[in-house]
């Protein structure tokens, strides 16, 4: 019998969640602001939204990601290399939506 190669891990440390080589996890976002506007850092804000968006002139297959952060929207990618994943983590982050990216992050899942 063969062993199991189970992935689950904490989403933030996850293997399966790198775009040749970088980490993908929490996404980086941005987005239009204005003088005074707080700009969130990396894993801040609640996911408000989650799309999987189609290979194009952009990039491979990957997720849209919209995060509300001080009153504001913005909006980031999450790329993978492989493109299978996409489907996996689009439906584990829309049952998440409306938590936030470091609470997400600590949770453990199989990809």
């Amino acid at each position: 019998m063969e062993p199991s190669r189970s992935t689950a891990t904490r989403l933030r440390n996850h293997p399966k969640l790198r775009w040749r080589g970088i980490s993908t996890w929490p996404p980086q976002v941005g987005g239009a602001y204005g003088r005074g506007d707080e700009f969130p850092m990396l894993g801040d804000g609640v996911l408000e939204d989650v799309k999987i968006l189609e290979h194009d002139l952009v990039g491979p297959r990957r997720l849209g990601v919209t995060v509300a952060y001080g009153g504001r929207k913005y909006s980031g990618q999450v790329p993978v290399d492989d493109p299978e994943v996409v489907t996996h983590l689009y439906a584990f982050l829309k049952t998440r939506v409306g938590r936030s990216l470091r609470e997400i992050g600590d949770e453990v899942v199989d990809l």
